[in-house]
């Protein structure tokens, strides 16, 4: 399993009383797929034959079998 993410953030200070916020957000920032096991069960007795098949992507809370996606949040803050 690999993932990578990563944040940066930066405030701009406008004034003494106001400050803007700058930041970024990516989950999975690299888009590396990440894969179940390969199905080893032999005698499941499955139709079509899933044995020493890869039958989907991590889950990424979202739904079983959904691959992880790259997600990157993008916000602009006032403070005051």
């Amino acid at each position: 399993m690999f993932n990578f993410d990563f944040a940066l953030m930066k405030n701009f200070p406008i004034n003494e009383k106001l400050k803007l916020q700058f930041r970024l957000n990516m989950v999975n920032a690299l888009n590396h797929p990440n894969f179940y096991q390969p199905d080893p069960d032999v005698t499941d007795g499955a139709y079509p034959p899933r044995h020493g098949r890869v039958l989907g992507g991590t889950t990424s809370g979202k739904g079983l079998g959904e691959p992880t996606r790259r997600e990157i949040d993008v916000w602009l803050k006032l403070m005051f």
